[in-house]
C-alpha cells in the first residue's frame, strides 16, 4: 500500500459517520460484555453526533466561513485559461455523462462554463485520474461540457493527477506563470489556492458548489437534524484535515 492509499483509507475512517459506527459496534461489544455504563456512553456520544453534526445551524456555522473564504468570480475579471479540478465520477454507461459526473464535479463545470461563456476565445483545462473507474475525471468532465455545447478544440484534460498538489505540478508544467482561473469546491478552495501559491502560482480563485447557504428564514422543522447537514460537516472535516496534514508537510 502507497502513502496516497494510506492517507485516503485513513481520513475516510476520521470521517463522523464511520466514528459514529465505530461507537456503535463499541457500544454493542460493551453491553454485551456487561460494561453498562461504558456502552451508555458511546450511546450519548453517538446521539450527541447526530443531534450536533445533523443540524442545519451548526453544520452551516461551520462550513461557511470555510467556503467563502474567497468571494464568487468577477465575470468583469478576463482571462485566457480556466483550470478545473477534478472530483469524481462513476462511469455508467447507463446514464447521461452529466449524471456520471459526481455533483461536485458538475458544480465546477458549470462554474466553468460561467466563466468561459463571460470571456470569449477561452480554454478550459480538466484535470484528475479515474481511480478504479475506466475513465479519468479529466476526461468525464471534457465530455460533460462537450454535451452542454462547449468546443472539445476549447479543453484540454491533465489525466494523472491524484491530488491537488500534483495537480497544481501539473498545471504548472503546462502554463507557467500565465494568469488564470481556478475552478474547484468552495470548502476546499482555501487549500487549494495554499497549494498552488506554495508551487509559485496564483490562480483567480473561482470557487463553486457552496454547501452552506443563508437558513435565515427556514422553517423551524427545517431545524431537525437531517442528512444533508451531515454531509456539510463531513466537508468542513475533510478540509479541516487536510489543511492541518499540508501545515505538518
Amino acid at each position: 500500500m502507497d502513502l496516497f492509499t494510506f492517507k485516503k483509507i485513513v481520513a475516510h475512517l476520521l470521517m463522523p459517520l464511520p466514528v459514529i459506527a465505530c461507537l456503535l459496534i463499541l457500544a454493542l461489544y460493551w453491553t454485551i460484555r456487561k460494561r453498562n455504563k461504558l456502552a451508555f456512553i458511546a450511546q450519548l456520544c453517538v446521539l450527541f453526533m447526530v443531534i450536533m453534526l445533523g443540524n442545519p445551524t451548526i453544520a452551516n456555522k461551520l462550513l461557511s466561513p470555510m467556503e467563502r473564504t474567497f468571494k464568487q468570480y468577477d465575470l468583469d475579471t478576463k482571462v485566457n485559461t480556466i483550470v478545473v479540478l477534478g472530483c469524481g465520477h462513476s462511469n455508467d454507461g447507463m446514464l447521461p455523462v452529466t449524471a456520471q459526473l459526481y455533483g461536485c464535479s458538475l458544480y465546477r463545470l458549470a462554474e466553468a462554463m460561467r466563466i468561459y461563456k463571460a470571456n470569449p476565445g477561452s480554454k478550459i483545462i480538466t484535470s484528475g485520474y479515474g481511480g478504479t473507474e475506466q475513465f479519468s475525471n479529466a476526461f468525464m468532465v471534457k465530455e460533460a461540457a462537450i454535451a452542454m455545447g462547449i468546443p472539445a478544440q476549447d479543453i484540454s484534460i491533465i489525466e494523472s493527477p491524484r491530488n491537488t498538489a500534483e495537480e497544481a505540478d501539473a498545471i504548472k508544467l503546462k502554463l507557467g506563470n500565465k494568469k488564470f482561473a481556478l475552478v474547484t469546491s468552495a470548502s476546499h478552495m482555501p487549500r487549494a489556492i495554499s497549494t498552488f501559491n506554495e508551487k509559485g502560482l496564483f490562480p483567480i480563485p473561482a470557487p463553486a458548489g457552496h454547501l452552506a447557504k443563508d437558513a435565515s428564514r427556514a422553517n423551524w422543522w427545517q431545524q431537525l437534524p437531517q442528512s444533508e447537514n451531515l454531509r456539510k460537516a463531513e466537508t468542513w472535516w475533510y478540509e479541516t484535515m487536510g489543511q492541518l496534514a499540508q501545515k505538518l508537510g
